[in-house]
């Protein structure tokens, strides 16, 4: 049979505009009492040093000529500010801090130097950024003091502020660099049930998703997933990070689904995503996975499977008081159940979905459900029904203004008249009686004599144009008054003469 509604739309997204790791951190960020201390210690730290610079900008404005050698260093003026940072790192003793941030910056010059013109899109530069080198500077030395210590918590913790800093700051190259120095060092952490490395691989897997890399974003966030299943972790703001990775996982594996064109693939994606959103216990997003997990057997012509998705997203719908989540859900059951041949209840889903779309007060829902009841009706014969659906639908895209809409509209309303006025002309013709043939005869005569009017009026316009015609052509070829009153003259002149000659002649006989 063939479709009468149309068919389903594309999948709805299920990945909001992503957000960097900065903003989801929170759900992740567990730094307790010892965290807490270190990041303030860090903050303290870098404002001392920025004070000192400051003090030290001040003092050089005062001038003493007798230790002017001592008072200033040529250096700081004659050499650029990062290698006057790497020497201020090496003065103090912290090689391996100097060792990292001159391989990051040589690093980040080659990758600008491939990139050629289009190193603009690139993060830029932090060679010539003082507020970066102080903080990159502060946080490195203290995890080589913590490293020295043998202490691999403070190290994770100066890594991962080093790393969040940048998510606030929009440098993601950086703060990808350090999100991956933590699950190094996460990995080495013991005694805290992986709890660090867990929230490194979340980090990291969010870099992936950002970057694109969406294989790697899962295989980082199954990680995290299963060391959150077997631990019962907390953050402190009290959620849990079993749910939030259910949570992560079903975004990306609904992604996933999105960008695949193959059916059997974005099925299976689409259930994992359905499950993990069940795992979360979360309902609202329950019902939108079941939802497009319904589109998707309706995709592949699965249409009993497609059935029970939508039902359980008209549940959830209902659940969370979603009218237009209701309507859309009656909307897909009416598709399957046509799809099914079961006219009868894809016209009462229908029916439904017009009333919650009325109650609800969409102008665009109203549209939508009033063609396709109209749609149906049409296909079912019921013109009745047809015209008055399509009489709401003509009426609610006047009131969306949406030009295409409205010609669509008027198209399907026009239609729909004429289909009903063929119930009265049909029943007339198959009246084989008195009463029906002078129905035909009437509405016959009526007919003609609109026609003869129209060709009378068509007549009377078109006489009236010969004759303005003939008009104009006889007054091109009728004579000027000057040249009527030059022949005359030469008329009278001529009788003239001739009454002269003969008087003439009368003299001389």
């Amino acid at each position: 049979m063939a479709n009468i509604l149309p068919p389903p739309p594309a999948l709805p997204s299920g990945s909001v505009q992503y957000i960097h790791s900065s903003e989801k951190v929170q759900y992740v960020q567990s730094r307790g009492k010892r965290g807490k201390e270190h990041k303030n210690s860090l903050q303290q730290q870098i404002e001392e040093m920025r004070r000192q610079k400051k003090r030290d900008g001040k003092n050089e404005g005062r001038i003493d000529f007798n230790n002017l050698s001592k008072q200033i260093d040529p250096s700081n003026y004659r050499n650029s500010l990062f290698h006057n940072t790497c020497t201020s790192i090496l003065a103090k003793g912290y090689h391996q801090s100097f060792t990292e941030l001159f391989e990051l910056v040589q690093k980040q010059r080659e990758d600008h130097r491939i990139a050629g013109p289009g190193a603009i899109l690139l993060s830029p530069l932090i060679d010539d950024k003082p507020d970066k080198l102080d903080y990159l500077q502060v946080c490195l030395m203290s995890a080589e003091d913590a490293s020295r210590r043998g202490d691999l918590e403070a190290v994770y913790l100066s890594q991962r502020d080093l790393a969040l800093h940048f998510d606030q700051t929009g440098d993601h190259w950086l703060s990808d660099h350090f999100h991956n120095r933590c699950l190094e060092t996460g990995r080495l952490i013991k005694g805290d049930g992986r709890r660090k490395e867990g929230e490194a691989h979340f980090h990291v897997g969010l870099a992936y998703e950002n970057r694109g890399d969406l294989d790697k974003a899962v295989e980082h966030m199954e990680i995290f997933y299963e060391l959150t299943s077997a631990n019962n972790w907390h953050t402190e703001n009290g959620e849990n990070l079993y749910r939030i990775a259910c949570e992560h996982l079903r975004r990306i594996y609904t992604t996933i689904a999105e960008k695949s064109e193959d059916t059997s693939l974005l099925i299976e994606y689409l259930q994992k995503a359905h499950t993990m959103s069940k795992k979360a216990k979360d309902t609202y997003q329950e019902g939108l996975a079941s939802y497009r997990l319904g589109c998707a057997h309706e995709k592949n012509k699965d249409f009993d499977t497609a059935l029970q998705c939508h039902k359980s997203f008209l549940e959830r719908s209902r659940y969370h008081s979603d009218e237009v989540g209701v309507g859309n859900a009656y909307e897909a059951l009416a598709r399957c159940h046509e799809n099914k041949g079961d006219l009868e209840s894809a016209v009462q889903c229908l029916e439904l979905y017009v009333n919650v779309a009325e109650k609800s007060g969409a102008t665009e829902s109203l549209a939508k459900s009033c063609r396709a009841a109209g749609t149906i009706f049409n296909t079912l014969g019921d013109y009745r029904k047809t015209l008055e659906y399509f009489s709401k639908c003509y009426t609610f895209c006047q009131q969306l203004n949406d030009k295409g809409a409205i010609q669509s509209a008027q198209v399907q309303y026009g239609i729909a008249q004429a289909h009903y006025k063929m119930i009265e002309f049909t029943s007339a013709v198959k009246d084989q009686t008195e009463r029906g043939l002078m129905k035909l005869v009437d509405w016959k005569g009526k007919k003609n004599i609109t026609e003869e009017s129209e060709t009378t009026d068509d007549d009377e316009k078109n006489n009236d144009k010969e004759e303005e015609k003939d008009e104009s052509v006889q007054d091109s070829d009728r004579p000027s008054e000057k040249e009527d009153i030059e022949e005359t003259e030469d008329v009278v002149e001529q009788v003239e003469d001739d009454n002269t000659g003969i008087k003439k002649e009368e003299t001389v006989s």
